[in-house]
């Protein structure tokens, strides 16, 4: 009786440390901020953003589930930067052409 409660505990202990697994879509956003850009774990283009995760904290009695802070990659998030910055170029390309109009819309009157 003793060596199968003893066998019992160990297989529940191990299937709780198991369970310890990263949530999904972290994997992405490793070494990365939020507002980077990431791939998803269904290899789609996504950014970084931040957010809550959990894990099953082993060392209680009983095990308890535990919050703490994570980046995860979401679709839906837009990366900081890239294509972004585009339309500012845009409009900093037009500066030149709007000051010649006004240059030649003062010197005809």
């Amino acid at each position: 009786m003793n060596v199968r409660s003893l066998t019992l505990g160990v297989f529940l202990f191990a299937s709780v440390s198991s369970a310890d697994v990263p949530p999904p879509d972290t994997s992405g956003c490793t070494n990365k901020k939020a507002g980077d850009a990431c791939q998803t774990d269904d290899k789609k283009a996504g950014g970084c953003k931040a957010a809550t995760c959990s894990r099953v904290d082993a060392t209680q009695t009983p095990p308890k589930a535990v919050e703490y802070a994570c980046v995860t990659c979401d679709v839906a998030a837009k990366p900081a930067g890239g294509c972004q910055a585009m339309p500012m170029l845009s409009v900093l390309a037009l500066v030149p052409v709007v000051r010649r109009r006004r240059r030649t819309d003062t010197s005809s009157s």
